[in-house]
C-alpha cells in the first residue's frame, strides 16, 4: 500500500525495546528535518485513540519510509510483532522501497519473508552515515527535509541528553565488571573461531588474564589487555610480529638471540558503550566494533600479516642480539 503523498511522518521507526537509545539517538538526529515516528515518543498523541489500530497505522500507511532496528526477536514482543504484521501487510503489497531494515548484530538472522535486495543495511558499516542513509531514501520518496522549529530543537536536544547521561552512567556503574567480561569473551570467540580454521589454514593460539597469542609460522599477533580505573581508556594493544612469538605452553623454551620476533605495528581498541552495539570497542579512527566483529578483525590481520611475511612485503631487519625472550 503506498502512503498518502503527505503522509503523517516522513520516518516511523521499529526497535525492540533494548534499542530504544539507538532509535531516540536516531529521532533526535532526523527531527532536525523530518517528522519521526517512534512510539515513547509519540505516546500522548495516541492517547485517547484506539491506540493499538494508530500504533499499528503508523507503519501500515502514515509513515514515508519505515526503518527497522533489526536483532534477533524483533517480532516476537507485543509491539514487535503488531508493527511487523502491519509492515508485512504493506509491504506485500508490492512497497518494498518505502522499508529499510538496519541490522545490528552480526549474530541475528534476518526474517525469511525479506528479500534479499537493497532494503537491507549493515549498521556496523553505516554507523556514522546512517542518518544520511535515511533523509537520503527519504527524498527518493518524494520527501524534503524541512526547517526544524525551536520547540523542535529543544525536544532533539533533550533526547541527546538523555543517551548521553545513559552512556555515561553504563561506564560509570557496570563497565569495571563489563570490560573483563568482554575480554574473556574475545578470547573465547578468537579460540572458536581459530578452531573453525583449522582445517583450512594453521594456527596457534594461547593466552592468560592479559595476553593473548596468534601465530602461524612466519608471523604472530599479541593480544595485551589494559584495564584502568577510567573504564573509558581500557585498552587492547594489537601487536604485529614478523616471526613466531612463544605460547604460554612453550613453557621456558627460549629464542636464538638476535633471531627473536620483530615488532612491526601496534594498533589499539578502547572499550566503550553504543546505544546500538551495547559494550563494544572503539578504533582509533573511532569506529566501534562489537567484541565478535573484533575478534574476526584480529583473525583477518594475522591472515593478511602472514600473506605479507611469505611474499617478502614484509622482510624481518637486521639487528644486534637481544637476550630478552619471554613470550610477552
Amino acid at each position: 500500500m503506498e502512503p498518502k503523498s503527505n503522509p503523517l511522518y516522513d520516518v516511523a521507526i521499529s526497535f525492540r525495546s533494548e534499542d530504544e537509545p539507538l532509535a531516540l539517538r536516531l529521532y533526535e538526529q532526523l527531527s532536525e528535518n523530518l517528522s519521526v515516528f517512534v512510539y515513547s515518543k509519540k505516546q500522548e498523541e495516541l492517547a485517547g485513540t484506539d491506540g493499538l489500530e494508530s500504533f499499528r497505522q503508523a507503519f501500515f500507511s502514515q509513515s514515508r519510509l519505515i526503518v527497522v532496528l533489526y536483532r534477533d526477536g524483533w517480532g516476537k514482543t507485543r509491539w514487535t510483532n503488531v508493527e511487523e504484521l502491519a509492515i508485512k501487510d504493506r509491504m506485500f503489497n508490492g512497497d518494498w522501497k518505502h522499508l529499510l531494515f538496519v541490522m545490528l548484530d552480526q549474530k541475528s538472522t534476518y526474517p525469511a519473508w525479506l528479500p534479499e535486495t537493497n532494503v537491507r543495511l549493515n549498521y556496523e558499516r553505516f554507523t556514522d552515515d546512517l542518518v544520511g542513509a535515511i533523509k537520503f531514501r527519504v527524498q527518493e520518496l518524494g520527501g524534503e527535509l524541512k526547517f526544524e522549529t525551536a520547540l523542535a530543537k529543544a525536544q532533539r536536544f533533550e533526547v541527546i541528553a538523555h543517551t548521553q547521561a545513559e552512556r555515561k552512567r553504563k561506564l560509570r556503574d557496570e563497565a569495571g565488571s563489563a570490560v573483563v567480561a568482554e575480554w574473556a569473551t574475545l578470547g573465547r570467540l578468537m579460540d572458536e573461531k581459530i578452531t573453525e580454521m583449522r582445517p583450512h589454514f594453521k594456527l596457534q593460539n594461547g593466552g592468560d588474564e592479559q595476553q593473548h597469542v596468534i601465530r602461524t609460522d612466519v608471523a604472530s599477533l599479541l593480544l595485551t589487555f589494559h584495564a584502568v580505573p577510567f573504564v573509558a581508556e581500557s585498552e587492547i594493544v594489537v601487536a604485529e610480529f614478523v616471526g613466531r612469538l612463544l605460547l604460554p605452553e612453550d613453557g621456558r623454551r627460549m629464542h636464538i638471540p638476535g633471531n627473536e620476533p620483530q615488532r612491526n605495528s601496534d594498533r589499539k581498541y578502547y572499550f566503550d558503550y553504543d546505544a546500538a552495539f551495547g559494550w563494544c570497542w572503539r578504533s582509533p579512527d573511532k569506529q566501534l566494533l562489537t567484541t565478535d566483529s573484533l575478534a574476526e578483525l584480529v583473525l583477518k590481520q594475522i591472515l593478511d600479516l602472514h600473506g605479507k611475511v611469505n611474499s617478502g612485503k614484509i622482510t624481518r631487519r637486521i639487528h644486534s642480539p637481544n637476550p630478552h625472550t619471554a613470550w610477552s
